[in-house]
């Protein structure tokens, strides 16, 4: 398997698209699929591919050396493989060599019992991630929104 930065921008939106459409427990909502495939476009976008691309990691730049997940989805018969774990272990570095210290995510808080949005959590844990805060209006009453956090750092 390998991971690069793609450039593409139509590219970017077709795997989005597609990896994301094959993931209905976590992007049912097609004004949101509408809106991550336009969104992608203009993210710094890394993709993991064996035989073809399986997974993807759309990642927002600031200013102040900080980096957000805007969106993953990795295929569904990918799931549990460490495809995620490695995308992220090369984004950690890709990023930290630019001089980047900060990583921030946002998921579905858990006060909302949706068992894949707990998966969600519980692998952005395993890979480094916090809980920062609970912003309950961020998207909706219905949707409290959970901000995940960690330092990027060289490995001792």
């Amino acid at each position: 398997m390998k991971i690069y930065l793609l450039e593409d921008s139509n590219q970017k939106s077709l795997i989005c698209n597609e990896i994301l459409g094959s993931l209905p427990q976590w992007f049912g909502i097609e004004e949101s699929l509408v809106e991550y495939n336009d969104k992608v476009k203009d993210l710094d976008f890394f993709v993991a591919e064996d035989t073809s691309i399986i997974g993807f990691v759309a990642v927002k730049t600031f200013n102040f050396k900080a980096i957000e997940i805007i969106v993953m989805g990795i295929k569904p018969d990918y799931h549990h493989q460490g495809i995620g774990k490695k995308l992220m272990a090369y984004i950690d570095a890709y990023y930290l060599d630019k001089g980047y210290n900060k990583v921030s995510v946002l998921t579905l808080a858990d006060t909302h019992p949706d068992i894949y949005y707990g998966r969600t959590r519980k692998f952005y844990q395993s890979v480094g991630f916090s809980e920062l805060m609970v912003l309950p209006d961020h998207w909706d009453e219905a949707n409290p929104c959970l901000v995940m956090y960690k330092e990027l750092k060289e490995e001792e």
